[in-house]
């Protein structure tokens, strides 16, 4: 049985959060362009510190402000002014540099935050070391980005886009920006399901992408191939997607929550085992 551990309130609209590592807080982006730190403090308590305010473009459409947040190191995108980024500096959130690049829709810190990798609206893949370095394209995709995940060892970028496709981009130095699978069929691209970003699972070796009547779909990370499915019910609006490879202490676990706001868990297997969407994998704890 799954109970909610805390609300956390915030003065306006949350457009982004991100987890602190080792899972002990969050990041929080609200619709103003303040970035907030919760950390929790016990069982069900939790201490709320703000690092800074971003500001908020005039006329930005809702949503299109993104965050990062990795090695005490926090990056804000807005629509018209680019990518603003700051430094945990002798105690203090410190302004260190901005990305003067427009119309960013997704960013993502990576080499341990030594760098920071974005998308923009018309589908094209930077990247720019971090404190300083220039801004530099890795790829051209064409279609709006709109979400960007990592595997565990930071070699490769899941990429989700709009219309239905997420390709996996090599960041390795002699490969860069090789488009190695893409994530996607004739369902996905027909009834793309919205801006929710595609996931790695089961350790890497899946990706949780799109959905077709109802049922999320994995894929095989390294062929591109749709191995399995998880079944909702038909009407379901799958908006979320995550997934937990799990601990010495705990199973991993796939969650999926839905515009109707039900969360489901699922089980993680490590093998897929069928090519069809199926229903035997138990919304069971992590």
């Amino acid at each position: 049985m799954r109970a909610e551990l805390a609300q956390l309130s915030h003065g306006a609209p949350v457009v982004s959060v991100v987890w602190i590592e080792g899972s002990s807080g969050i990041i929080t982006l609200q619709e103003d362009g303040v970035v907030s730190k919760w950390i929790r403090t016990g069982s069900n308590q939790w201490h709320w510190t703000k690092i800074v305010n971003a500001g908020k473009d005039k006329g930005a459409e809702e949503g299109s402000m993104c965050l990062a947040y990795g090695r005490d190191r926090v990056a804000v995108s807005l629509p018209h002014s680019g990518v603003k980024i700051w430094i945990w500096n002798k105690g203090t959130w410190q302004f260190q540099r901005s990305i003067l690049r427009q119309n960013v829709t997704a960013i993502k810190f990576v080499h341990d935050g030594t760098a920071l990798l974005g998308g923009t609206r018309d589908g094209v893949l930077w990247h720019s070391e971090v404190p300083n370095g220039t801004l530099r394209v890795y790829s051209l995709m064409k279609d709006k980005i709109v979400d960007i995940d990592l595997n565990a060892s930071g070699t490769c970028a899941l990429v989700t886009q709009t219309g239905g496709v997420a390709r996996l981009v090599d960041l390795q130095a002699d490969r860069r920006g090789q488009v190695t699978a893409v994530y996607g069929n004739a369902e996905t691209k027909t009834r793309p399901s919205g801006d929710s970003g595609a996931a790695f699972v089961a350790n890497g070796q899946g990706v949780l992408h799109g959905s077709s009547g109802g049922c999320v779909l994995v894929w095989d990370t390294k062929k591109g191939s749709l191995v399995y499915g998880l079944e909702h019910e038909e009407d379901d609006i799958i908006q979320a997607v995550a997934g937990f490879d799990g601990s010495s202490a705990k199973d991993g676990c796939i969650i999926t929550g839905t515009k109707q706001g039900r969360l489901y868990w699922w089980s993680q297997p490590s093998q897929p085992e069928s090519s069809r969407c199926i229903s035997f994998f138990i919304r069971s704890g992590c």
